[in-house]
């Protein structure tokens, strides 16, 4: 089976406060780099902590979409970025939203969705235990071929 998607999972350290903080600035970015890297994106929804501030940025896209967890307390977003589609380009939307919040430090992670290796990979993990039946019927031919044997006098 071939893949179906890439996931690309970002934690984003040490953003640029201001960047955080301006929330329609960053929504309008991310709504911008989605359209013209081919995500065709929906209308975001928005979710506001307000005892922490955090906020949760998501839109869902034609094939795929973009979700932001920002914490302006502690300069943390985590990003992640699905993408369903062979004609989307997130790699580069990743980058457009990074160079927006200009991250002191990032991590990085792909997932492969889909991608099941091999026709074996595919197979559920099942195991027979045929041992005991091939060690009876071994027994039985050692059993025989003792009681069978002429005895020497």
């Amino acid at each position: 089976m071939e893949k179906q998607g890439t996931l690309i999972v970002l934690d984003l350290y040490n953003c640029m406060e201001t960047a955080m903080q301006d929330r329609q600035q960053l929504i309008h970015t991310c709504v911008e780099a989605a359209v013209a890297t081919g995500f065709d994106p929906g209308e975001p929804t928005i979710r506001i902590n307000e005892v922490t501030g955090a906020y949760a940025v998501a839109f869902l896209c034609r094939r795929g979409h973009v979700t932001l967890h920002v914490r302006p307390d502690q300069g943390f977003v985590v990003l992640d970025v699905l993408s369903m589609s062979e004609h989307a380009d997130e790699k580069t939307l990743v980058r457009t939203i990074r160079e927006y919040l200009k991250p002191g430090k990032i991590k990085v992670t792909y997932v492969t969705r889909g991608d099941f290796g091999t026709k074996n990979d595919m197979k559920p993990r099942s195991s027979k235990d045929g041992r005991t039946t091939q060690r009876l019927q071994s027994m039985g031919r050692t059993f025989r071929r003792i009681m069978l044997k002429p005895r020497s006098m």
